[in-house]
This record gives structure tokens, sequence and C-alpha cells, in this order.
């Protein structure tokens, strides 16, 4: 923890994207190895307030809590992009908004690392990301010009805290950047 007191908030942002990365990376290997999870019963679902999101939100009898950013919705909130995908070379505007568990577009928000709000967009195949602080419009859509160095999936992870809660979220969802997709070999690590 120590090590994080000298660094400046554009290093401390980017080490935490990497971090979303490999947890993300770490979950998707796992998923392929063992294969998805068993299905949840609709009542084992539900997190008191009857909207069924919540997985991990405090009120499981052992379950293992999700990590941030592998689910799309949680504790009522949820991601819901605008836009059908990310355009590939030339930024446009990428626009989303987080609904809140009233069915509502969240409009307060409290701020964390002096943003309402950040935006991580990650290939795939971890060979780029981009972490940007998008723009809140009246009506509750954000917006943030992006664009995709070349076609494949990307995670579009959003790191927010509504004012009404106590915690930061961190949801995700997989958009596409069109066109001939060709992964990336990951490095070779070299053995220590």
């Amino acid at each position: 923890m120590g090590m994080l007191v000298g660094m400046n908030t554009p290093t401390r942002m980017a080490g935490y994207a990497l971090g979303l990365a490999a947890v993300f990376a770490a979950a998707l290997g796992a998923g392929k190895v063992v294969g998805g999870p068993d299905p949840v019963p609709p009542t084992a679902a539900h997190d008191g307030g009857g909207h069924g999101e919540s997985q991990g939100g405090g009120h499981d009898s052992g379950a293992p809590e999700v990590p941030g950013g592998l689910q799309v919705a949680q504790d009522g909130y949820r991601l819901t992009p605008v836009d059908g995908g990310l355009p590939v070379g030339q930024a446009a505007p990428f626009r989303f908004r987080i609904v809140g568990p009233d069915g509502a577009a969240v409009m307060d928000y409290t701020p964390t690392h002096d943003k309402d709000l950040h935006l991580i967009a990650v290939r795939r195949d971890l060979t780029g990301f981009q972490h940007v602080h998008p723009t809140m419009a009246a009506d509750g859509t954000w917006s943030v010009p992006l664009a995709a160095d070349a076609p494949g999936q990307y995670r579009i992870f959003t790191d927010f805290r509504p004012a009404a809660r106590e915690e930061a979220l961190t949801l995700g969802v997989d958009v596409p950047a069109r066109g001939d997709y060709r992964p990336a070999p990951c490095p070779h690590r070299r053995a220590r």
C-alpha cells in the first residue's frame, strides 16, 4: 500500500485498469476450463428488493462474491449501451446509461478519484485498453469519444458510485468493433 502513496493519479488508474483486465482474463480462462456456473434458482437471485439482479450483494448464504466488471447488472443497477458497438480507427461517441433500481437513468453520483464515472475499454485479447472519463447529458446518457484500434470484442468497464449507495460499483458489458477480427497472441512470459 505504501507504494501507491508516491504514485500519481494516472499511474494508479492505469494500474487499476490493468488489474481489472487481469481479473477479467482470469475469470474468462477459468470459465472456459470449468464451464459455466450452475443455474441460480429464481428465489436465490433476489436481493430483497424484488429486482433479481444481485449476485454477491451480501444477502447470500455462502456463495462467492462475483468480481466487479463481470456483470452487466448488480443490486438493481444496470449498464445499458445506447450504441451497438465501437468504430475502428476514428473516434465516435460511445453512449450508455446507468439505470437504477427504479428503472430510470441514475442522475446523482458521488465522485471517486475526482470523477463521477470512469470507463475502461479493454480488447478481449488484452492488446489494448483505454481509460476515459465520459460526460453525462441532462437525460442521464453518458458519452465519450472512443475508437477501437482493431476489430474484435471489447469489454467496457464502468466504475462509479451512485449517490444513493455507500459503495462503488463496477459493471461491464461486451461490445463489438466490427471487421475482420484477428486475435493477437498473448506475449510469452520469461521464466524467472
